[in-house]
């Protein structure tokens, strides 16, 4: 079998849909009660959140940002300490 370098390759990397298909319900009854809590930063889902993230990276404790730029600040100022 002869390879032809003109020729293109599509290699699906990841298939969302697909994935999103196995845990759409989870996700849809967490974004129920986020939107019928009405606390969308903070709150009992964030801090379960992190305390399930923190487990699996087996850290004492994780804290979520609301972006890169925070997280990145927040570690500034933790090592500034």
């Amino acid at each position: 079998m002869s390879h032809n370098p003109n020729q293109s390759e599509t290699i699906p990397l990841l298939d969302l849909k697909a994935q999103y298909a196995q845990v759409e319900s989870e996700i849809q009854t967490a974004l129920r009660r986020v939107c019928e809590s009405g606390r969308f930063a903070l709150g009992p889902e964030v801090e379960a959140f992190e305390a399930e993230f923190a487990r699996y990276c087996e850290a004492d404790r994780a804290v979520a940002t609301n972006s890169g730029t925070r997280s990145e600040e927040h570690t500034s100022e933790l090592q500034s300490h």
